[in-house]
C-alpha cells in the first residue's frame, strides 16, 4: 500500500501598497540568508539607480519597510538576529554581490572616480539596540563585473560605532573636519578545498557617533588608505553601500536621505556653441593738431584742438565651450552635444558675439571720430597760422616773396 502523501500549503499574504501623501507606495519585503531579497530604487532616469538589500549572512529573516520605488531609504520594521555582526541590511550602488541593478554605474579606480560625496540620515545614535552604523565601499584587483566577494580592499565608514566600537585602533586621521579612528585587519572567505578569498579590511570610525553626514567625501578616505598600503590605485570600486551591521534589538533604525554623486565619471568630451551678433556705437574724440606756415623765410606755428563723434556699426562672434561627462566616449559626447544645444551655452556665446561687436563697432566709431577731429584741427591749425603770418607782415609793412 503506497505510502501517504502529506503536502503542507503555505500562503503569503502581501497587503496592497498605501499611498502616500507625495503619490509613491510603500513596499516592505523580508530577507533570509538563502533569500537575498533586495528591491530597486531609483530606476534610470529617477536618479542613480541603486538597491535596497537584505544582506543577511545568518540563520535570520529581516524585514525592511519604506522601500520606495523612488526613494532614498528604507526602514528596518523587524528582525530575528539574535548576535551581533548578524546581517548589514544596505541601500547601494554598483554591484552588489553579483546583483548590479540596470543602469548603475560601472566600476571606477580611485584615481578616477571622480569626487564622490555622500549624504545620510539615520536614528542610529539613539536607536538602543545592537548594531553600527556605516558605509561599505568593495574594491576588486580587476574590473570585473560580477566577482561576488571582491579580493581587493573593504573600506567602511562608521558614522556610529554604538556598542561595537573597537578598544584600540591602528592610526587616526581628522578628515572633513571629523577625528576617525581607523582599524585594519586582513579578511578571508573561507572557499573549495580550504582555498578562499582575502581582502584588506579597513574601518574609519567616526571617535563621535553620529546620526548623519552631509556632504561627505570619499576620496579622502581613498587617500589615506592609499598612504598606509590598504588600498591600491590600480583596484576596482565595484560597490558602494551604507546601512547597519545588526545584532539584537535592530528593529525600527531607518536610513533617510540617504544619496552617493559624483562617482566618475572617466570619459569627457568637449563641444562648442557659436552665435553672432550686431552692435552700433558711438564714440567721441578730441584730437590737438600743429600746424606750420613758411613765408618769406618767417615760420608761423599754431595748434588747435577739435572734437567730433562718430557711430558706427560692428559685427562679432562669440564661443560657448561646454565638457560633457558620461561612463562612456559616446555617452560623453552626447552629453556634451547636449550641453551645447542649452539654453545656458546660447545664452554665454550670444553675451560674447554682443561684447565682441560692441567693441568691434566703438573701435570703428572711435577711428572715424579721430580722424574726422584731426582733419577739423589740422585745418584750423592752418588757418590760425595764415592769419598770425598776415598779421605780421601787416604790422610790419612787409610784402612776402
Amino acid at each position: 500500500m503506497p505510502a501517504a502523501l502529506s503536502v503542507l500549503l503555505t500562503f503569503t499574504v502581501i497587503p496592497a501598497p498605501t499611498a502616500l501623501a507625495h503619490g509613491y507606495a510603500v513596499d516592505s519585503f523580508c530577507g533570509t540568508e538563502a533569500n537575498h531579497a533586495w528591491k530597486l530604487q531609483n530606476e534610470p532616469g529617477n536618479g542613480p539607480a541603486q538597491i535596497v538589500y537584505s544582506d543577511v549572512f545568518t540563520p535570520a529573516t529581516v524585514c525592511l519597510d519604506d522601500v520606495q520605488s523612488v526613494g532614498s531609504g528604507f526602514t528596518i520594521s523587524s528582525s530575528s538576529v539574535d548576535k551581533p555582526w548578524a546581517a548589514y541590511p544596505d541601500i547601494g550602488q554598483g554591484d552588489q554581490w553579483g546583483i548590479r541593478p540596470p543602469g548603475s554605474w560601472l566600476p571606477y579606480q580611485p584615481d578616477a572616480d571622480g569626487n564622490p560625496v555622500a549624504s545620510v540620515v539615520t536614528n542610529a545614535v539613539q536607536n538602543q539596540g545592537n548594531h553600527n552604523a556605516a558605509f561599505d565601499l568593495w574594491f576588486n584587483r580587476t574590473r570585473d563585473a560580477w566577482v561576488g566577494q571582491n579580493n581587493g580592499a573593504e573600506i567602511m565608514i562608521w558614522t556610529d560605532c554604538h556598542d561595537v566600537c573597537f578598544r584600540w585602533y591602528n592610526w587616526h586621521v581628522t578628515i572633513d573636519g571629523i577625528r576617525w579612528g581607523v582599524r585594519v585587519w586582513t579578511s578571508h572567505q573561507s572557499g573549495p578545498s580550504g582555498t578562499g578569498i582575502s581582502w584588506l579590511y579597513t574601518a574609519y570610525v567616526a571617535l563621535t557617533p553620529r546620526d548623519s553626514v552631509h556632504g561627505l567625501y570619499l576620496n579622502p578616505f581613498f587617500k589615506n588608505a592609499e598612504g598606509h598600503d590598504r588600498l591600491m590605485s590600480s583596484w576596482w570600486l565595484t560597490g558602494a553601500d551604507y546601512g547597519f551591521e545588526i545584532g539584537p534589538g535592530s528593529a525600527g533604525l531607518y536610513v533617510h536621505d540617504y544619496s552617493l554623486t559624483g562617482l566618475g565619471p572617466v570619459w569627457s568630451a568637449i563641444a562648442r556653441r557659436t552665435a553672432s551678433a550686431h552692435a552700433s556705437a558711438q564714440a567721441t574724440a578730441t584730437v590737438t593738431e600743429t600746424a606750420t606756415v613758411d613765408i618769406g623765410g618767417q615760420g608761423f606755428i599754431t595748434s588747435a584742438a577739435a572734437t567730433d563723434t562718430e557711430s558706427a556699426v560692428g559685427t562679432g562672434s562669440g564661443t560657448a565651450t561646454v565638457t560633457g561627462y558620461g561612463l562612456n566616449k559616446p555617452l560623453a559626447v552626447k552629453a556634451a552635444r547636449r550641453l551645447a544645444s542649452g539654453s545656458a551655452a546660447k545664452r554665454i556665446a550670444l553675451g560674447r558675439a554682443q561684447t565682441s561687436a560692441k567693441a568691434d563697432a566703438y573701435r570703428a566709431a572711435m577711428i572715424s571720430a579721430r580722424n574726422t577731429a584731426g582733419l577739423q584741427a589740422l585745418l584750423q591749425a592752418g588757418h590760425k597760422a595764415l592769419r598770425m603770418a598776415y598779421a605780421y607782415f601787416s604790422r610790419h609793412r612787409i610784402m612776402p616773396e
